[in-house]
C-alpha cells in the first residue's frame, strides 16, 4: 500500500479514534485555508459526491456532528465570525494515496461551485471571489507536496486560472502573477491525459499579459500576446476575429512601451481584419450599420 507523506512528524494524538467522517472532514479541510473556513463553503447546495465516503456533504447533519466531535478533540475551532479554523496543521502522518486524490477531488469541486461565473460581475461576485481565493491559494501549496491524479489535473488547472482572472478583475496583479506561474509550472509536467489545449494556453497567456500590463511590464507582457498571437494564427488563421482582438493587445504594448510606429502596424492590421470580418463594427465595437 503507498502513501502520500505530508509531515516527518508523529501523528497528534487529538486525531486519533476519530469517527469515520470525522477522518474524512480533516482530510477534506487540509486543501482549505486553515485560518478560515466558512461552514457554508464546506458544505455547497447539491454537492457532488464521487465517493461514498464524502456522503456527510450532503447530509447536514452529520456533517454537523463530526465536526462537533472535531471541536471536542480541539482540533477546529470556531472564531468570533463563526468560521471554523484549523487548529492542527497536520494531524495525520500518513494517509493513503486514494484518500488524498478524494479530498483533493471534492476541495476542487467545492471552490468551483463556490467560484462565481466571470459573466456576471458585481460586488456580489467581488465578495465571493474573495472568500474562495485564498482557499484555492492553500491547495496550490498542497498540491506542490502531493502527487495528483493526471485525470484531476485539467479540472484543477482550469479553476486555477479562472480564480486567476477573478485576481485580476479585483485588482491583484501579485496574486494573478502566483496563479500565472503555478499554472506554467504544472504545464511543463508530464500530464498523460490531461494535455493542455491550444485554448486554455491562450486564455493563460493573454492573462499573464493584462498581469504584467497592470505590473508595468509592457515588454513582458508583449511577448506574452505574440504567444497568443502565434496560438491564434494557428488555430484561427492570420486574418480571423480572434487574431484582430490579439493584435489590439499587442498595439497597446507597443504604445506603452513608447513604440509608435509597431504600435500603428498592429493596429492597421487589426483594422483590417474588422474591416474584412465584420464591416458594421468599427475598432471599438460600435455599430456602424445605425449612424
Amino acid at each position: 500500500m503507498s502513501f502520500t507523506y505530508y509531515v516527518p512528524t508523529t501523528p497528534d494524538p487529538r486525531a486519533s479514534s476519530l469517527s469515520h467522517t470525522a477522518k474524512r472532514v480533516v482530510d477534506l479541510l487540509f486543501f482549505f485555508n486553515p485560518e478560515c473556513i466558512p461552514g457554508s463553503l464546506l458544505a455547497p447546495p447539491a454537492a457532488v459526491v464521487e465517493n461514498q465516503s464524502y456522503n456527510f456533504l450532503r447530509d447536514k447533519e452529520e456533517l454537523d456532528q463530526a465536526i462537533a466531535e472535531l471541536i471536542e478533540r480541539s482540533i477546529v475551532r470556531i472564531n468570533d465570525n463563526g468560521n471554523l479554523v484549523l487548529s492542527v496543521s497536520n494531524p495525520f502522518t500518513e494517509i493513503e494515496d486514494d484518500q488524498v486524490n478524494s479530498a483533493f477531488s471534492h476541495a476542487v469541486r467545492i471552490f468551483d461551485r463556490a467560484l462565481p461565473d466571470l459573466s456576471r460581475p458585481g460586488l456580489d461576485s467581488f465578495k465571493a471571489s474573495q472568500a474562495v481565493l485564498p482557499h484555492i491559494v492553500r491547495t496550490i501549496e498542497v498540491t506542490k507536496n502531493i502527487e495528483i491524479r493526471a485525470r484531476r489535473k485539467t479540472e484543477w488547472v482550469e479553476l486555477v486560472l479562472r480564480a486567476g482572472w477573478y485576481a485580476q478583475e479585483n485588482q491583484q496583479p501579485d496574486l494573478t502573477t502566483y496563479f500565472i506561474d503555478y499554472i506554467m509550472t504544472e504545464i511543463q509536467v508530464p500530464m498523460v491525459g490531461a494535455r493542455m489545449t491550444h485554448d486554455f494556453l491562450s486564455r493563460t497567456y493573454t492573462l499573464q499579459g493584462h498581469s504584467l500590463l497592470d505590473l508595468a511590464r509592457p515588454r513582458a507582457a508583449l511577448t506574452s500576446f505574440k504567444g497568443v498571437l502565434q496560438i491564434e494564427e494557428d488555430r484561427y488563421g492570420p486574418n480571423s476575429m480572434a487574431v484582430g482582438k490579439v493584435c489590439d493587445l499587442i498595439a497597446y504594448a507597443y504604445t506603452e512601451i513608447g513604440d509608435a510606429d509597431q504600435a500603428s502596424v498592429f493596429l492597421r492590421r487589426a483594422d483590417a481584419i474588422y474591416a474584412d470580418k465584420a464591416p458594421y463594427l468599427d475598432t471599438e465595437g460600435a455599430d456602424k450599420s445605425l449612424t
